[in-house]
């Protein structure tokens, strides 16, 4: 057994020694070695696994071969979590990659991931989840990951990533209000109104979505509907200046007609 443990630390030695000099494809060899001599019966099983997926993922990134780094950078993420051995450093070569690929969010996450103080790491994944793990996202991070897309004019991405949300969690009431706001940019004010009307059953004090919906029924020339909407808003947010002009605006419409 010890000399198993003895072989795989001195190709893990070996491994970063060509990494440092660049010499990537024998230092992927050497990691590569690493994994063909792992059991799970001794001690340094778990790290000789983490430091060879790191390894590999490393050189992989460097010799350009970005899906297949992705792949192996989510399999050690994925293995660390749950044994309470994720180190922030894990996650930059995994924004580098998602960077790569043409995917600027996801690298985004990763890169903030990266720079996270350790101590919060732990509970921002288990609060957040992350793409990598089985459970994947949790409706707060489809939420998070949906307004990183809508802040890059992304909305149908945005869009998905809130249905995702509500589909993982029907009572969130803020997943709701998003894909409301997005189903309006695409002036779809009809299935907006649904999604505000379901985050206002669900929160009945969300000035926001009482504000949001008044704005679609006004598209939609629905005036009385609208300036109850609005009047909602001020009942909860008084000082709400928007909510204010809109409902002089939609009784302007609506003397009209």
């Amino acid at each position: 057994m010890e000399n198993l443990i003895q072989k795989r630390q001195s190709h893990l030695d070996k491994g970063n020694y060509y990494l440092q000099t660049n010499n990537y494809n024998a230092a992927l060899e050497e990691y590569e070695k690493v994994k063909t001599l792992l059991t799970d019966d001794e001690q340094d099983f778990e790290l000789h696994k983490l430091k060879s997926l790191e390894g590999i993922s490393w050189v992989k990134a460097r010799l350009e071969k970005y899906s297949e780094s992705l792949k192996d950078c989510n399999e050690l993420i994925a293995y660390a979590f749950p044994k309470n051995l994720l180190l922030s450093k894990f996650f930059t070569v995994r924004g580098c990659c998602y960077k790569e690929l043409g995917n600027p969010i996801l690298a985004e996450r990763s890169f903030e991931l990266a720079n996270i103080n350790q101590v919060f790491l732990d509970r921002v994944i288990s609060e957040e989840g992350d793409e990598s793990l089985t459970t994947g996202f949790t409706s707060l991070g489809h939420n998070a990951i949906g307004n990183r897309y809508f802040q890059h004019n992304m909305l149908t991405e945005a869009l998905s990533s809130y249905e995702k949300a509500v589909e993982l969690n029907p009572s969130y009431a803020i997943g709701h209000f998003n894909k409301g706001v997005v189903l309006a940019e695409f002036n779809n004010h009809n299935a907006a109104i649904q999604a505000y009307s379901k985050a206002i059953i669900l929160d009945p004090n969300y000035a926001d979505a009482y504000l949001n919906r008044g704005n679609s029924n006004c598209y939609i020339q629905n005036f009385t509907s609208a300036i109850n909407d609005y009047t909602n808003c001020l009942l909860i947010d008084p000082s709400s200046e928007l909510a204010i002009e809109n409902r002089e605006y939609a009784k302007s419409l609506l003397a009209q007609y």
